[in-house]
Formats: C-alpha cells, structure tokens, sequence
C-alpha cells in the first residue's frame, strides 16, 4: 500500500509534523480533526505488470492535500509536504525500490472560506509477486 508509505514517510518528516502535528490522514480527515490537516489518498487507474517471477512493477498516483484555515500556514505546509516527497528513491515501510515524482501545487476553495492545497505524487515501486492458491 503505496499511500500507507507515503502517510508513514510524511509523518517522519519535522518540516511537516512542525506545522501540523500528527494529523495526516489516510483518505479523509477525522470528524474530530481542527485544521491545519493532511490527507494522503490513492487515485484510481494504477497499472502493475509482473517484471520477474519473484517482483511486480506498479505505478500508482497518490494525491495530497492540505486543508487550512488560514492561507500562508495551508501553502507552507503543502510546500513542506512536496519537498519531503519529491525525487525521493528508496524503501519506504511498506514499499521497495520507490521512486517518487510530484506535480505542482494548486489550489482548490475549501469547505467554510478554508483553503486546500493539492498535488499529484506519481509512484513506481515494486512488491512481491503473489500467485492464486
């Protein structure tokens, strides 16, 4: 699970959990959560094709977005996200052999007069080929 590394890695990183805490998200902020907040959610239509008989490629995109209610704190915090991510190679928790890319940052209106920040992180990585039993 691409976006359980992602969420992990993030949560690693001081120049994010400086601004936000621990509130990073799988896929939407908790009912309870006060902003500033992360949410690290997978896109749908990744592709995986089996490289060798023991490794499988995949290529999924992972969308994070930072909801704010004030605008230079949201921004700052989705920049902090960005560089914790881009051009990242390694192994993350539960991923081998990452190798991450971001899109740019843009912007949404947020819920309330809020503010969200969003980008695209596009993945390549490979887990273990499993067969049926």
């Amino acid at each position: 699970m691409i976006e359980k590394s992602i969420l992990n890695h993030l949560l690693s990183s001081p120049t994010v959990t400086g601004v936000v805490s621990n509130k990073i998200y799988p896929y939407r902020a908790a009912s309870s959560a006060i902003m500033p907040w992360v949410v690290v959610k997978l896109s749908p239509g990744g592709i995986r094709e089996r490289m060798t008989e023991k490794f499988t490629r995949c290529e999924d995109s992972v969308m994070v977005y930072v909801d704010s209610d004030n605008f230079l704190t949201g921004r700052t915090l989705a920049e902090n996200c960005l560089r914790a991510l881009e051009n990242f190679r390694g192994d993350m928790s539960d991923s081998e052999d990452v190798h991450l890319t971001c899109s740019s940052i843009r912007d949404l209106d947020g819920y309330g007069g809020s503010y969200r920040f969003l980008f695209d992180v596009m993945a390549l990585y490979k887990e273990v080929t499993t067969y049926p039993t």
